[in-house]
């Protein structure tokens, strides 16, 4: 009764995780939903190991694995494990790869908020952000041209360049 009950309230989590999707990034997502339908697949195997048992207790082995259709508990327990190590591998592959894009947004947040920045190319390709030019006519706006470069730089996380001599970009 236990085990019914536990199956059907980790269903009841599924069903509401799957219409509420409360995580922001889709790997947490993801991760959330495998592991709630591993919890489920625990469940089923913990009832069919059950019922195994008490098949097997009252009749021979030959009719429980004619009903069940495995031919020991250890079939099912198996599969348990084989099931738990590769939840756990797919969580060490999500947090591999979300430790992954982390370092790649840091690593161009750092790229971008140094003074320095790489000479204009002309060999965009599409998926590429490209750089905005700020431009301005009059000697009294280069330190408004500077506080909107920089502020245009971090915002967007892409090259910005100025197109007066007397800055420091060109």
């Amino acid at each position: 009764m236990r085990l019914i009950a536990g199956l059907l309230i980790s269903q009841i989590s599924f069903t509401i995780l799957l219409m509420v999707r409360p995580y922001k990034l889709r790997s947490d997502f993801q991760l959330a939903s495998l592991s709630q339908v591993c919890l489920i697949f625990l469940f089923v195997c913990a009832l069919v190991i059950s019922q195994w048992g008490t098949i097997s207790q009252y009749t021979n082995i030959e009719i429980a694995q004619a009903i069940l259709g495995i031919a020991s508990e250890d079939e099912v327990a198996n599969i348990m494990l084989a099931l738990t190590v590769s939840v756990v591998f797919m969580l060490l592959v999500l947090g591999a790869f979300q430790a992954y894009l982390i370092r790649k947004e840091r690593r161009l947040e750092d790229k971008y908020s140094t003074c320095t920045m790489n000479p204009p190319i002309f060999a965009w390709q599409l998926e590429s952000t490209y750089a905005a030019f700020l431009s301005h006519y009059k000697a009294e706006c280069a330190a408004d041209a500077r506080f909107l470069h920089d502020s245009l730089r971090k915002m967007l996380r892409c090259p910005i360049y100025l197109d007066s001599s007397t800055l420091s970009d060109l």
